[in-house]
């Protein structure tokens, strides 16, 4: 349902919009593969990988921000290495407090304060689109006039998501971020949402003005991508998860999939190589699903400082 690379950014790949718009290398690593092949059976539910030394371990979980409260996605194994983890690593901040200051953040940069109407970007077949797909949803073209492109994007793709059955509080994040303050688990984040309302305000607004576009027309062309995503995911089949999530963004802008997606693996990876050579314990990764799929995932740009990951 929610193809194009807002929606996208909004279910699989940036944690702070779910929320806050309604609300050195390991050369010795040796990692400890599950028996058997490629045919191997792996651990129900959605994917996992494990890396690991000695004294470290690491597994990396894919999530879904928004998601339906009836989604039933814990298993047994997820439950025991969420269990005996010593850090959780986020990609950002979901806390209430957090939260607060991303709305202003949002809405601060997501406003074009230079004069330019978010109606100026587009044409008049475009803005008819636009205008169809928000009423459906409640929304007003006309309250988008002072939007910047990527805000009005951001802000139909969760209004959708929500109207589709999602909700933002259902989400991977938000369920384990309020799991681990209530235990007092030690939680990390890859990024401050400053840097995460950054990688979509950074935007050139004639880009974002295209992205919201081609969202909409992938949305008429398939309304069950969102039903179809969480249930791949669900299912962990991650080479299908990269094509409903990574692919089409790729193909459409590489620059706007280097930013959302490809830097800022590439920035994890230089994270959980630190922690791979410097720290014991067993640390548990919980990011967006379409970073753990594709040819340049996390994984590879750990395989590239040595670190092997196996699926678990």
């Amino acid at each position: 349902m929610f193809s194009g690379s807002i929606r996208k950014a909004v279910i699989g790949l940036s944690t702070v919009f779910a929320v806050g718009l309604t609300s050195a290398t390991a050369s010795d690593t040796q990692i400890v593969v599950p028996s058997g092949s490629a045919s191997a059976q792996y651990a129900a539910g959605p994917a996992m990988w494990k890396l690991a030394d000695h004294d470290t371990t690491i597994y990396l979980f894919g999530t879904i921000h928004i998601l339906s409260k009836d989604v039933e996605w814990r298993t047994e194994s997820f439950d025991s290495i969420w269990e005996n983890a010593d850090v959780i690593y986020f990609e950002t901040d979901t806390s209430p407090q957090a939260q607060a200051g991303t709305q202003k953040l949002v809405f601060s940069l997501g406003f074009n304060h230079e004069g330019t109407g978010f109606s100026s970007f587009f044409n008049d077949e475009e803005l008819a689109l636009i205008s169809e797909e928000a009423g459906k949803i409640g929304l007003s073209i006309a309250s988008f006039e002072p939007f910047r492109p990527w805000l009005a994007g951001l802000t139909i793709s969760v209004m959708q998501l929500v109207a589709a059955g999602g909700d933002p509080k259902a989400g991977v994040e938000m369920i384990l971020g309020g799991e681990a303050r209530e235990a007092g688990k030690v939680m990390r984040f890859f990024e401050t949402n400053e840097q995460q309302v950054g990688f979509f305000a950074d935007l050139p607004d004639e880009s974002a003005a295209k992205m919201l576009i081609d969202g909409l027309r992938q949305y008429r062309a398939k309304p069950d991508f969102f039903t179809e995503l969480v249930e791949v995911w669900r299912n962990g089949k991650v080479e299908e998860l990269g094509r409903l999530l990574n692919d089409a963004m790729s193909e459409s802008d590489p620059a706007i999939a280097e930013t959302i997606l490809y830097k800022r693996n590439a920035g994890w990876a230089e994270t959980l190589a630190t922690v791979m050579n410097n720290e014991k314990g067993v640390f548990l990764v919980a990011v967006g699903a379409g970073h753990l799929a594709g040819e340049k995932s996390l994984q590879a740009y750990l395989a590239e400082k040595g670190i092997a990951t196996a699926r678990y």
